[in-house]
């Protein structure tokens, strides 16, 4: 049984798409009645780690740095803010500690059909075919790109004649309307999340903030090129998409990361300039991007 934090239950039909998992159980219900032999926690809150000694799970993995730990049967040590690996990585390591055999991730997703029905009509009602997706929004997990940054890699993207859309989430009303005042007719798409993952396999690429979308999308075989701010927290040694066709462009600045008002004005010194050169790039061989691993910095 793993057992991740899934905060309101959002990410429930994700996992459900994965064909390996039996079934998903959601934060709320009680694995108890699962009765599972070994649990994995990756998450890192205190709720999980005793929710998980409550139940009698027999062994239960966790990490080895809160001071809940002493909960878990096996820990995984190792600090992830100060280990240059990725996040992908690190989460493998809970593998390892219970003896599991690890190769190359594969990301494994099958979309329900109903979902690329429902992105194929929202690109055939606005006439755009594998258009270049742009989602703006991080959600607060990283400080976004700034608005005026934005809009002027949209004029310089249609200049190209390339086709655009939009990808709004549940957080990124304001960056959205902010675009929207110099763009209104940029058609936004704000469907689920397995209606996104449809968008993005029919999209020619997806480029944005360092966020979720941009995994999902990487992990649906899709090219991404992420905007990434430069200290440890955010940087793409953690945070960039993982695998071939998933690059990271990085605003220069220092490694810690400053407070939040000063934060966002180091990711202005990422000029759009550069980011629609990187695009260009990309896209240079035959009208697709280049299929290389480990990203462009």
């Amino acid at each position: 049984l793993a057992y991740p934090k899934i905060p309101g239950s959002e990410h429930a039909p994700l996992a459900r798409c994965v064909p390996t998992i039996d079934r998903v159980v959601t934060v709320g219900d009680e694995p108890s009645a699962e009765q599972p032999d070994l649990a994995v926690a990756i998450s890192r809150d205190a709720a999980t780690a005793w929710r998980l000694w409550r139940s009698g799970v027999r062994y239960r993995c966790g990490t080895a740095r809160r001071w809940f730990s002493p909960l878990f049967t096996h820990r995984v040590h190792g600090s992830r803010r100060r280990a240059s690996r990725h996040e992908v990585d690190h989460a493998l390591q809970f593998a390892v500690v219970v003896g599991a055999q690890v190769t190359q991730p594969q990301f494994d997703l099958k979309l329900p059909t109903e979902a690329f029905q429902t992105a194929q009509s929202w690109l055939a009602e606005r006439q755009l075919e594998r258009p270049l997706l742009l989602h703006p929004g991080s959600r607060g997990s990283c400080p976004s790109w700034p608005v005026q940054h934005w809009i002027a890699l949209i004029d310089r993207l249609r200049s190209r004649g390339l086709p655009l859309a939009m990808t709004e989430g549940p957080a990124d009303d304001a960056i959205v309307r902010g675009i929207l005042e110099s763009h209104s007719d940029l058609a936004v798409f704000r469907g689920s999340l397995l209606e996104l993952g449809a968008l993005t396999v029919a999209a020619e690429a997806l480029i944005g903030a360092s966020t979720g979308p941009i995994h999902l999308a990487t992990a649906l075989g899709r090219p991404t090129l992420a905007l990434h701010a430069p200290w440890r927290s955010c940087a793409p040694e953690r945070w960039a998409p993982y695998g071939a066709g998933g690059f990271a462009l990085v605003a220069e600045g220092p490694e810690k990361r400053p407070n939040r008002t000063v934060a966002e004005r180091w990711l202005e010194r990422l000029e759009p300039e550069k980011v629609a050169a990187t695009i260009d790039q990309l896209r240079s061989e035959g009208g697709g991007w280049i299929d290389e691993p480990g990203g462009v910095h």
